[in-house]
């Protein structure tokens, strides 16, 4: 099909009519060789000449539609802008150690990894103006909305209003992995932090 694209765009994509006034027959005559030549395409023939000697014995002048081939809007973006905004979440989450770590930042929302060590915890806080998702990957612990605690494991989600007062203990033998979704934003772009205590000492200069 690669190499019948250009054939294509040459009688497929343009005006087949030659003249301003053409017979009846020869727009059915034309009409009926591009039919011909698509289905031959859709077999996925490779060799060319043939087809385009059977087809169009006689050259005709081609005339442009009047609207664009050009790729649609969202076309001419980079690759890389794309593939930064895609990201396979549940492995970056199992491959993360540090305690915090910013993976993608937007005007409304923030994403973040976050991994708690056995017997370690978030800490009690609140976020006034920010709702909060918090998705756990692996291992077990608990959820305390509020001052009323709940077991959490793999596959929970959490959502915590804002306003609302949370923590998240890790009460099994290994690291409680999450991935966590800030709306709006509530760390720096780039933020990492690979402990704890690391985390804490930020927030306190």
């Amino acid at each position: 099909m690669a190499e019948g694209a250009p054939l294509l765009r040459e009688y497929g994509v343009y005006s087949l009519i030659e003249g301003s006034n053409p017979s009846f027959s020869a727009i059915i005559e034309k009409a009926r060789r591009v039919r011909a030549f698509l289905m031959i395409v859709d077999k996925g023939t490779t060799d060319w000449n043939p087809v385009r000697t059977n087809l169009f014995p006689k050259p005709f002048h081609a005339k442009p539609l009047n609207y664009p081939l050009s790729p649609l809007p969202h076309g001419d973006r980079s690759m890389s802008e794309i593939d930064k905004n895609i990201v396979p979440i549940v492995k970056m989450t199992m491959d993360n150690d540090a305690f915090r770590d910013e993976v993608i930042t937007g005007k409304e929302a923030q994403v973040v990894l976050m991994t708690i060590q056995p017997g370690d915890e978030i800490g009690a806080e609140v976020h006034d103006d920010h709702d909060q998702i918090l998705v756990i990957v692996e291992g077990q612990g608990q959820a305390v909305l509020e001052g009323q605690a709940r077991e959490i494991g793999a596959n929970d989600l959490i959502f915590v209003h804002a306003g609302s007062q949370h923590n998240f203990i890790n009460t099994g033998a290994k690291p409680l992995r999450l991935y966590t979704v800030y709306a709006p934003p509530e760390h720096a772009a780039g933020v990492k932090h690979d402990t704890k205590a690391e985390a804490d000492a930020a927030e306190h200069h």
